[in-house]
């Protein structure tokens, strides 16, 4: 067979490099193994699959078809290629567990635990915060605005309070005036609005204006421990590769994304502006 031909075999174009037959062989060898694979064929598959791999891979001659068979047996052959995709597979695992140990030792997995121990803190912090007890602060409602949404095809009222917007109800707008009473309920810990209590009409109104870490609770302080729990339990698998590096390159956005979402920071720092 020309290298064309064993291209062709490994699903390859010509010019291929050697990573990409060695991938290529590592893929169909674990297709047609005849362990893994019982159909008719399979067997003389895999040995095409290993006798392509040597030849591009390792550079040995090709050999003839009915000079393999006359110095081999079916059985000897398959027994030498299986060898050929155990070395293979050897080769994987050993370049795999270097790049475990490297991970292990270096310092993204130093970094990768300060992130989750921030991860912790912060997710403690956010169950306390919606559990104590809230801050009531008196005010009044500033003014109104009655907003048309072209993509949702609908109008969402608002009021502004302590120099916010929130949506209320329709039906809340037309009953709101300027200057009426509101209780605004916020948190201890972050000052974050939780509740806004008002009543106009005769009807009680209770707003819940939770902002991103809030919504669905308590989902978003769960799905913080999950860098944590990764650590833990450390394997060389894909579960752990996806946490560990989405915990190392986007875990320090997504702190800062929290601290800054709706002036979070700052309000921690300087109170709640009402």
């Amino acid at each position: 067979m020309t290298s064309t031909e064993y291209n062709r075999i490994l699903g390859l174009g010509p010019g291929a490099s050697k990573p990409e037959i060695k991938r290529a062989f590592r893929r169909l060898a674990l297709q047609y193994h005849p362990d893994v694979n019982s159909d008719l064929g399979a067997a003389e598959r895999f040995l095409i699959i290993v006798e392509a791999y040597q030849v591009l891979f390792e550079g040995k001659p090709s050999s003839r078809p009915h000079q393999t068979a006359q110095e081999f047996s079916q059985e000897e052959r398959l027994k030498r290629a299986r060898e050929v995709a155990k070395q293979a597979g050897r080769e994987r695992a050993a370049i795999e567990k270097a790049f475990y140990e490297r991970i292990k030792r270096g310092y993204l997995i130093k970094y990768a635990h300060l992130v989750s121990f921030l991860f912790i803190v912060l997710a403690l912090l956010t169950i306390l915060n919606y559990f104590l007890p809230y801050q009531e602060n008196p005010t009044v409602i500033k003014s109104k605005a009655m907003h048309y949404f072209y993509h949702l095809q609908e109008d969402r009222a608002f009021v502004e309070v302590c120099d916010h917007s929130y949506r209320i109800p329709i039906s809340a707008f037309f009953n709101a005036k300027r200057g009426d009473s509101v209780v605004v309920e916020v948190s201890s810990i972050f000052n974050d609005v939780m509740n806004i209590r008002f009543e106009t009409g005769g009807v009680k109104y209770v707003l819940h204006p939770h902002e991103s870490l809030y919504t669905y609770f308590p989902l978003v302080p769960v799905l913080m421990l999950i860098p944590f729990l990764n650590l833990i339990f450390m394997e060389p698998d894909v579960r752990f590769y996806i946490i560990f590096f989405l915990t190392v390159f986007l875990g320090t956005a997504f702190l800062f994304y929290i601290f800054l979402d709706g002036g979070r920071i700052t309000r921690i720092l300087e109170g709640f502006p009402c």
